[in-house]
């Protein structure tokens, strides 16, 4: 650069483009455009035309350093900065990089105020009023005593001394085992209620919560009859679909093998498949584990971390399909309406199916 050029300091930000100091310029050695003025310094003979016609001192004449270099300019909300360059293709590259800046911090500004939202959001309570907001420290525990007492269950009633004894024997052994599996996980529940300063039942909103509108109860009802009907033919699907492809599902008879045909195997069913276990499994799985997900997750993936949950708390292969589609189905049905009790009425009945079917078909 050449000592004339060396007096021009230019500051493109209060350039209007006007183009007087272009005409100025005799020699027409000068250039401005979107976010630079560019001097052809090199053949500059130092007249100051330019600085004299340039009213808004864009042009200015003080000594600056011989290879100028973009300036610096802080980041406002909004706004691109003008850059000081040398070049045309040296402003593309600093404008360039100025734009990629300013992305960034609208990007981090989104991320913060999401952050900031996330952090004012109040926990998600599942249950009706007055149900505790589950925490994901609450869903761990909930889930590692489920999976620890499936195991322990599973043991006991595989157990070589379960199946010494007589066939009725092995019935009340069997009962016995269910029983005293869904009173440990009733009382897990409670011990997780207690840490939160409640009762079982009004942790989850299930004590004393007002009744809806007819209409509400009249949707929920008419919800549940719904999905029980395309969980229970999804469940058939599943079944046609595994013996096609030669893996044959349990049998319909293995309930009755478990608690006998009678009328006493059909009550014991009835308890501990109807009732116990939708009630328990829906109070750890969409009562804690959901309310937490939900905390901490989109609603799509946290309906389906809870029904994965549930489906593997059953410990068989073959079931976890139609068992995760139930775990969905129940899981959509307690988010949209707000109470475990569509839930519970849900997987209820289509457990009584599957006890109605099983005892129909061992007549």
């Amino acid at each position: 650069m050449s000592a004339a050029g060396a007096q021009l300091s230019l500051s493109p930000e209060r350039c209007d483009h006007c183009g007087t100091c272009v005409r100025a310029c005799s020699k027409g050695l000068i250039r401005i455009g979107d976010g630079y003025i560019h001097v052809d310094s090199a053949g500059c003979d130092g007249c100051m035309a330019c600085v004299q016609s340039c009213g808004r001192k864009a042009i200015e004449r003080r000594v600056i350093p011989s290879r100028p270099r973009a300036t610096s300019i802080a980041l406002t909300p909004g706004d691109v900065p003008k850059v000081v360059v040398g070049s045309r293709a040296e402003a593309k590259t600093v404008r360039a990089a100025a734009l990629n800046a300013e992305k960034e911090r609208v990007a981090a500004a989104k991320a913060a105020d999401k952050a900031r939202a996330r952090a004012a959001k109040p926990k998600a309570a599942i249950g009706g009023t007055g149900a505790v907001p589950w925490t994901v420290v609450d869903a761990v525990l909930a889930v590692t005593f489920v999976f620890v007492l499936v195991v322990a269950k599973e043991v006991v009633l595989g157990s070589r001394a379960l199946s010494l004894m007589p066939a009725a024997g092995q019935i009340a052994g069997r009962a016995v085992v269910l029983g005293l599996f869904y009173a440990l996980l009733a009382f897990g529940l409670a011990f997780l209620a207690h840490r939160h300063g409640r009762t079982l039942f009004s942790a989850f909103g299930l004590a004393g919560t007002t009744r809806g509108s007819v209409g509400e109860s009249t949707v929920s009802t008419f919800l549940v009859i719904g999905l029980i009907l395309a969980t229970r033919v999804f469940s058939m699907l599943w079944g046609a679909f595994s013996q096609l492809v030669h893996w044959n599902p349990p049998g319909s008879g293995e309930l009755t093998a478990v608690f006998g045909v009678g009328g006493l195997g059909l009550l014991l069913s009835v308890v501990a498949v109807v009732i116990a276990g939708p009630l328990v499994e829906e109070l750890v799985f969409r009562g804690v584990v959901l309310s937490a997900a939900l905390d901490r997750l989109d609603f799509w993936p946290a309906i389906a971390l809870s029904a994965g949950l549930f489906a593997l708390s059953h410990a068989t292969a073959w079931t976890f399909v139609p068992l995760f589609a139930l775990g969905m189905a129940a899981g959509w049905l307690v988010a949209r309406r707000g109470s475990l009790w569509p839930a519970i009425a849900l997987h209820a009945s289509y457990n009584g199916l599957v006890v109605a079917v099983a005892y129909w078909l061992a007549r």
